[in-house]
């Protein structure tokens, strides 16, 4: 009796038993060894109770069982089973915790969609998305922002202060400077920068 009832803990199958001269419907739980013997905790969902409800928690040692009947009727464990645990000295067999439940998604503003799984939203600013155009944080969904470049050619012998003015003109417009080298040419065999060539990029528009 005590492998039979291994085996439906194990794979979360109801069982069917005589107890204490009641026939129960039992989801088994717990499995172990209690003061008084062997015994089994689960919920009764079917059958005779003694308390007149049911669903029950049951309680029943192996010594006052009878007609075990293994199901392989599939049960969701209860979430509350654990606090069976303190009836028994020693645990031989008992069902996998419920997976814990998530905390929910809570999306980046940018992702219209508002509160949905990953798989659910379809724009990011605007923009479709992929599986690789958004990454997840615990709880977040966060959309990866989109980009466009520029680059921008000023001749060497600009002034400082018209080249300040270019690119706080392009700072205004968005574009963040990135990167910057020089252009040269050579000339009889030496080299002589003629331009400085400046990157920037700035976030895509959504409304583009």
């Amino acid at each position: 009796m005590e492998f039979e009832l291994n085996r439906a803990i194990e794979n979360s199958w109801v069982v069917e038993f005589d107890c204490e001269g009641l026939h129960r419907v039992v989801q088994p739980h717990i499995l172990g060894q209690a003061p008084g013997g062997v015994a089994l905790s689960g919920l009764q969902v079917g059958g005779q109770s003694s308390r007149g409800k049911l669903p029950d928690w049951v309680f029943c040692y192996l010594s006052e069982m009878s007609k075990l009947t293994v199901t392989r009727t599939a049960f969701e464990p209860q979430p509350d089973f654990d606090a069976g645990h303190k009836k028994f000295q020693r645990v031989i067999a008992s069902v996998r915790s419920p997976p814990a439940i998530p905390p929910p998604l809570t999306a980046d503003p940018a992702c219209r969609g508002g509160l949905q799984a990953i798989s659910e939203i379809t724009e990011c600013r605007g923009s479709p998305i992929h599986a690789g155009g958004v990454f997840s944080e615990p709880g977040r969904i966060v959309c990866m922002n989109r980009w466009e470049y520029l680059t921008q050619s000023i001749p060497a012998e600009t002034s400082p202060e018209s080249m300040y003015k270019k690119l706080n003109e392009l700072g205004s417009k968005g574009w963040e400077l990135i990167a910057a080298t020089d252009k040269q040419q050579s000339f009889f065999g030496s080299g002589q920068t003629v331009a400085l060539v400046f990157i920037f990029k700035r976030p895509v528009d959504p409304s583009n």
